[in-house]
């Protein structure tokens, strides 16, 4: 008896289970990466963007800071009799004064100590001199308040814008105690600041 050999076929595969992808899941995979793409390039810009805007408030905050001390500094040191203002009904101030510097000698004289006057810093004291906090128009933005060191001659020697977008500049004496109060509104908002200064120089 022939044995009869069969031979074992393995059961074909179809063209499907050998093709890979289809054109339908390469679409829906490629727009999902798309749009995870798109998702996390949004939240980094929106995280820049906060940074950013957090940042301006810290330096607008700052700068608040900075320029009230330091017209509170100067205006503590100033001489009561040498202090004119100027505050209209509704307006912003002008405030003009001279502080205390070394005269020769020692002695105590009223004027301007400014180390931006001069490189050589036995100029940089100057009586007669006046310091002079001010809004002004036409400069980079609106509302400058301008601090400037004036001669006895009236001119102006040094000019400093210490913030922009001033809205309110207001100042104001009971006796011996002076009150300064102002505000800007800019683009990062309302800043505001105000305090009270007891000028004991008469």
């Amino acid at each position: 008896m022939t044995a009869t050999s069969r031979t074992c076929r393995q059961p074909r595969r179809s063209p499907r289970g050998r093709a890979g992808f289809t054109l339908l899941e390469t679409v829906l995979a490629s727009t999902l990466f798309v749009g995870i793409g798109y998702v996390l390039v949004m939240s980094t810009r929106a995280s820049e963007q906060s940074h950013k805007t957090v940042s301006q408030n810290v330096a607008s905050n700052n700068n608040v800071r900075e320029v009230s001390q330091g017209l509170r500094d100067e205006l503590r040191s100033a001489r009561l009799s040498t202090i004119t203002l100027n505050q209209p009904s509704g307006g912003n101030a002008t405030l003009r004064f001279q502080t205390a510097i070394a005269g020769v000698g020692g002695v105590v004289e009223w004027g301007v100590f400014d180390r931006r006057i001069s490189p050589d810093e036995a100029n940089c004291s100057q009586p007669g001199w006046f310091i002079q906090y001010a809004v002004e128009q036409g400069g980079v933005t609106p509302n400058e308040l301008v601090r400037r060191v004036i001669d006895d001659t009236g001119a102006t020697r040094l000019m400093h814008v210490m913030a922009r977008d001033v809205v309110d500049f207001t100042v104001d004496n009971s006796g011996d105690v002076w009150g300064v109060h102002w505000e800007t509104l800019g683009s990062e908002g309302k800043r505001e600041d105000e305090f009270d200064v007891l000028i004991r120089n008469s």
